[in-house]
């Protein structure tokens, strides 16, 4: 058995192969021999090689066992007599096609040879035969047909290429080369067929070039670079080259496959792959790396030539609202409309670049002065405030920039980009829809913005956040009903640091979500802890940002606090801003149903800020809706009541949620005026400084007492 293994070389052969007494499975064999004496010695040759060996004398019986054997292999001992062998092959093919077949002649059979070489799957061995290479034959014959059946998976791949694709076996002869393969070298199948690869060979390149090549494809089982190759009309040509090694499971190499193109394609694609790498997919505008790049080369040309040049860095206002509650198809539409708009107004020495999101920047080389580079900006602006029409909407939109100018606010790229940045911050706080050109006062906010991101990892770390408890009081029964947990944040340098500053900050650096999850797990340990000392619980709502909600483990990190302190769903309230709650994409809906599906409630904040559709708000699982502080601070006059402008939008919103049957609380509440408008006109529930100021956790437990009454027994 030794010795057929080490001739035979793979076991198994083929599908549906003979077993033999030792397990190990062989082919079966189908033998079409004429002369009887020449059969009996291929019987005896070949019956302790294979599975099965059935013979047959004439080409009819031969045919007829093809159908009820089903071999692997036939052998065909020619010439047959009375019979064409090429119409024989042919017929063969159209039976079983997927049939590898070994033809047996001797070297006066030219007529043999010329047919076989035009035939696939069909191999010829010239006599005298020796044992030996009879059964390598044979081995290599359903060898190679396997490797064909594989590649049979994929002949439009292979077919329709653009690159070119050979395969050559173990010995690196080719066996297989796609059209492409043709077009590049000049060389058709059958003109390689069997041969080497050093028929492509140019002579450039030495022997220590190929011996590193082939070192490196032994190590790795991948090699890739150039190589100049030459054409079967002599021309040498650049080709960028991949081979890949494949192996049997024993780790023998079976193969390799080489896929490759010409310096013409080549050249194109990395043209177009530079073109990626520097520019927006969506909006086609150069990237930050090629900004960068161009920036640098204004510095330069400013410097040679004592010019000015300038920054200006953009983000659409408001845009994040747009995007949460259109969707991510209508913020794209809307991205696209407003680099349109600035590519509209620029220089052809100018660039607009997008940075990423809503955030967009221009640079303005050789602006001559200040004022031409304040009429450039004002262009700008103007450009950008339009009414864009998106996916049947309209939506008027305006943009805050920030501007830095080369020399006087810096003379390094990374100094002007910081700078522009600082400046946009000042117009995005001072209201928006404007531009600020940099101020040196400007560092200041920089500073503190870097240093109030650095401390706000500490600060949690060190457990110095605290959670404030506003009430939300029922008027009409004159009870608390529930609590809002509040961030607050005493920086030990800083001094107290507003939530408006530390909030915003958290969010752009997606500190916000491990934040979040330390304020859920902290109201419930605090719930715990009230409940502990006999105090009557009401829900406690907790804020939970859109990039917390969009990670899609809130569900998760809810029920698990929930569980690990033992507090009921009901007593937990989720609050989710318009934005985030009105948006109409399926992982949205998704999210909330698992929320509420664990018991907790939902409510919108700041509702009527947004873009919201009145009819999709009656399908969403929420159960609450917050009326923002921006419509109620503006009751606090008595006059105020007569206008109706102003009276509007709380009574439509008092009106919808009677009408929705969701619960309804005014927030900002702090005057008498406010307060008796809302009780009057339906709405019991606010909150603010008019009943109590945000509470320090320690002081809740008596306002509970006092306002919500005595525990049940089973709290």
């Amino acid at each position: 058995m030794a010795g057929r293994l080490s001739m035979m070389r793979l076991s198994p052969f083929a599908v549906q192969p003979a077993d033999n007494e030792d397990g190990l499975q062989w082919p079966s064999i189908v033998h079409i021999d004429a002369d009887i004496e020449s059969a009996s010695r291929m019987e005896r040759l070949l019956l302790d090689h294979v599975g099965a060996l059935h013979v047959a004398h004439c080409a009819e019986r031969g045919l007829r066992l093809l159908c009820t054997v089903k071999p692997q292999l036939l052998l065909i001992r020619v010439p047959l007599a009375a019979v064409d062998t090429a119409v024989l092959l042919q017929r063969i093919q159209r039976l079983q096609p997927e049939l590898s077949v070994l033809v047996l002649t001797t070297a006066e059979a030219p007529d043999v040879v010329a047919v076989t070489t035009t035939l696939e799957r069909v191999w010829l061995l010239q006599e005298p035969i020796q044992t030996e290479r009879l059964l390598a034959t044979i081995a290599q014959c359903l060898q190679c047909c396997e490797q064909i059946d594989h590649l049979r998976l994929f002949p439009r791949l292979f077919m329709n290429s653009p690159l070119a694709m050979a395969i050559t076996d173990s010995q690196r002869n080719f066996i297989r080369v796609n059209p492409a393969f043709t077009q590049i070298t000049g060389y058709t199948q059958a003109e390689v067929l069997g041969r080497n690869p050093r028929i492509l060979s140019s002579g450039k390149h030495d022997g220590e070039f190929y011996r590193r090549m082939w070192q490196i494809l032994e190590e790795n089982d991948h090699w890739c670079g150039e190589i100049w190759n030459r054409h079967k009309d002599g021309q040498l040509f650049l080709e960028w080259l991949n081979i890949t090694t494949l192996r049997n499971a024993d780790g023998s190499i079976s193969h390799y496959v080489s896929i490759f193109a010409d310096i013409t394609q080549r050249t194109a694609a990395e043209a177009k792959m530079r073109h990626l790498a520097q520019h927006d997919c969506l909006t086609d505008l150069p990237n930050r790396s090629l900004l960068h790049d161009r920036l640098h080369q204004a510095l330069l040309q400013a410097q040679r030539s004592h010019g000015l040049v300038a920054l200006v860095y953009i983000d659409i206002d408001h845009f994040k609202n747009i995007n949460d509650c259109f969707g991510h198809v209508v913020g794209d539409g809307l991205i696209v409309n407003v680099a349109n708009a600035l590519r509209s107004v620029i220089r052809e020495t100018d660039t607009v670049s997008r940075l990423g999101g809503d955030e967009f920047a221009v640079l303005l080389p050789d602006v001559g002065s200040l004022a031409v580079a304040e009429k450039l900006v004002g262009k700008l602006l103007n450009a950008v405030a339009n009414t864009y029409q998106i996916d049947g909407h309209d939506f008027r939109v305006t943009a805050s920039m920030g501007v830095s100018v080369f020399p006087y606010d810096g003379r390094e790229p990374d100094t002007l980009i910081r700078h522009a940045d600082s400046a946009l911050y000042l117009a995005k706080n001072e209201g928006r829809n404007q531009y600020r050109f940099f101020d040196p006062v400007l560092e200041t906010h920089t500073e503190r913005y870097t240093t109030i991101q650095h401390n706000m990892h500490k600060a949690l770390q060190a457990n110095a956040f605290r959670i404030h408890f506003q009430p939300k009081y029922a008027m009409d029964s004159q009870t608390i009903v529930g609590l809002e947990a509040l961030l607050r944040w005493q920086d030990e340098k800083l001094g107290p640091v507003s939530p408006g500053e530390f909030i915003p900050i958290a969010e752009q650096t997606g500190f916000i979500v491990e934040l979040g999850v330390w304020l859920i797990e902290t109201v419930c340990l605090t719930m715990a802890q009230w409940r502990a000392s006999a105090t009557p619980l009401v829900p406690v709502a907790v804020n939970i940002s859109p990039l917390q909600f969009h990670r899609g483990d809130l569900q998760v990190v809810l029920s698990q606090a929930l569980a690990r302190h033992g507090i009921e769903p009901a007593l937990l309230q989720v609050e989710l801003t318009e934005g985030v709650v009105m948006n109409r994409h399926e992982p949205t809906i998704i999210a909330l149903n698992r929320i509420k599906a664990l018991g907790v409630a939902i409510s919108i904040d700041d509702f009527g800020t947004g873009y919201s559709s009145l009819s999709y708000l009656s399908e969403l699982p929420v159960d609450e809706l917050k009326i923002d502080r921006s419509f109620i601070v503006k009751l606090a006059e008595p006059q105020h009541l007569a206008d109706k402008r102003l009276t509007a939008v709380p009574l439509a919103l008092i009106d919808l949620a009677a009408n929705l049957g969701l619960k309804l609380v005014a927030e900002g509440v702090e005057t008498d005026i406010q307060a008796d408008f809302l009780l009057a006109n339906g709405c019991h529930v606010i909150q603010g400084y008019w009943f109590s100021k945000p509470l320090v956790a320690e002081a809740v437990p008596d306002v509970l007492k006092r306002y919500v009454g005595k525990p049940s027994n089973d709290t």
